[in-house]
């Protein structure tokens, strides 16, 4: 078989056992992904690009650690998020950032792209799309920090409830109605805005 096209759980073990190829593998598929989770979370690019180096030599060093009870998706996130909150707490800051995703999970739902003008080639679109996108981050901001971790890890990066529940430490259940409810908090938080 093509080490390409091995399992994260398979390539793990080949990490475990000091394998460079797995390693490089494992990388070229999280690298993107860790540091957009991680960029979204504490609004600075240095900061994102720090907690993501640190993270995948966390993962070379600690693979060992690594057990086959969860996905090894949900155990990554898990050591991002906890070296996220680590350099927030060093920096003092608390950010989020605007999602492109359902506001809340009723039918009527808007999504928060639909609230942002489609940017076109003229300086009036742009400044107006920028402002706008401002007073969403603004009001992604007003959430508490579990309300910020549900909607970033099931709306931005696109993970499962199960996912979310392993990195959470949370039933699937408790994230199903914390994700309904944190979509319906930042939708009264748009409306009280003037956004939707």
């Amino acid at each position: 078989m093509d080490i390409t096209q091995k399992t994260d759980e398979e390539l793990i073990e080949g990490v475990k056992s000091g394998g460079m190829d797995s390693f490089r593998i494992l990388y070229d598929r999280y690298k993107l992904k860790i540091y957009n989770y991680l960029y979204h979370l504490l609004e600075s690019r240095e900061q994102a690009e720090d907690c993501a180096h640190d993270l995948f030599i966390q993962l070379f060093k600690k693979a060992s650690l690594y057990s086959p009870k969860a996905k090894f998706s949900s155990w990554l996130y898990c050591m991002a998020k906890n070296l996220a909150f680590d350099a927030l707490r060093k920096n003092k800051t608390r950010r989020a950032r605007a999602l492109d995703q359902p506001v809340d999970s009723s039918e009527d739902s808007v999504l928060l792209g639909e609230l942002l003008p489609d940017p076109g080639p003229g300086p009036e679109k742009a400044a107006e799309s920028k402002e706008i996108a401002g007073m969403v981050r603004e009001s992604i901001a007003k959430l508490n920090e579990k309300d910020k971790q549900i909607i970033l890890l099931c709306d931005m990066q696109g993970l499962s409830h199960q996912e979310v529940s392993e990195i959470l430490g949370d039933s699937v259940n408790t994230i199903t109605v914390r994700l309904y409810r944190a979509r319906r908090r930042l939708a009264e938080i748009l409306k009280k805005e003037g956004l939707l």
